[in-house]
């Protein structure tokens, strides 16, 4: 995020996921929290429909990677991050 951005980096780390590893960086503002979730490889947004709970989700793919971003920010808002981030 650029240093202009309200949303301020928080924790990056690399995490186990089945076989997959993906890099996990938590963000926050005054607004609220997010993580985005980097992996190389191609992730179904139907069953990240199915674990979301009470946040939500946003996901893009891009050049055979998926980046996921979850929080407990609306929707659009998340959506407008993901532009920011090159969605």
């Amino acid at each position: 995020m650029p240093a202009s951005d309200p949303y301020k980096l928080e924790e990056a780390r690399v995490q186990k996921f089945g076989d997959q590893r993906a890099l996990v960086q938590v963000y926050a503002s005054s607004e609220g929290r997010f993580s985005l979730f980097q992996v190389r490889s191609i992730v179904d947004p139907s069953k990240l429909r199915r674990a979301k709970g009470e946040y939500k989700i946003f996901s893009w793919q891009k050049n055979g990677a998926s980046f996921v971003i979850v929080g407990d920010l609306p929707e659009d808002k998340l959506k407008q991050i993901a532009q920011r981030l090159g969605a």
